[in-house]
């Protein structure tokens, strides 16, 4: 899409392939200076477009696979959260409901503590319930446990449920829950047990 747009001029449609080529350059390609280029090419033509519709989806792809390669980090969870209002004021649930995960997800990574998002996460959770986003609410679940439990540090001893965890990040290999733990917190038995809780998952991740 990209190439065609190139040779015959670009479109409405180019907003997703520019994107898309962004993410691809800056997240597996290891060229996050062009992919972040790519990504502010797709921006620009949902400026020029007006393309309402889309400011969501192209939002996400920018703030969260794109732009945290040559912005702050500690701006994404801003940005998140504005394009969760835009998708919101036209309609599109998906992927707004991304943009609010991701928004709350940089917030835990720059060290906000666990208890300051216990608030944000419930009302998150609340919003998945709502509009059936089931994937979204189930990893939802999971960090408002994880949080709940590293607020009390004595939750951390041998009444916190480590198999429910390692189960889920078997299934989900979700981690920024994990990562708050360990930078925010610096909490010696978290970290001891991520490392432990990860050696097991990327061992049997190798069998399979």
């Amino acid at each position: 899409m990209v190439e065609l747009n190139n040779k015959y001029g670009n479109t409405r449609e180019a907003i997703i392939g520019f994107g898309s080529y962004g993410l691809i350059l800056a997240g597996i390609l290891n060229s996050p200076e062009i992919g972040y280029i790519a990504g502010k090419q797709a921006l620009k033509l949902l400026e020029k477009y007006q393309a309402d519709d889309l400011i969501a989806q192209a939002g996400f792809v920018d703030s969260t696979f794109i732009a945290h390669w040559k912005e702050p980090v500690h701006e994404m969870g801003a940005k998140c959260h504005h394009y969760y209002r835009q998708g919101m004021s036209n309609g599109d649930i998906w992927y707004s409901g991304w943009n609010l995960y991701m928004g709350n997800v940089f917030r835990i990574y720059v060290g906000e503590k666990m208890s300051e998002l216990i608030d944000s996460l419930y009302g998150q959770e609340t919003f998945f319930q709502q509009h059936n986003l089931t994937n979204l609410w189930q990893r939802t679940q999971f960090e408002l446990y994880f949080a709940k439990k590293i607020r009390h540090t004595e939750d951390t001893g041998k009444n916190f449920d480590w198999e429910k965890i390692s189960r889920f990040l078997w299934i989900r290999w979700t981690l920024p829950s994990f990562y708050g733990a360990l930078f925010t917190h610096h909490l010696q038995p978290v970290h001891r047990r991520l490392s432990q809780v990860l050696g097991y998952v990327s061992a049997r991740r190798k069998v399979l």
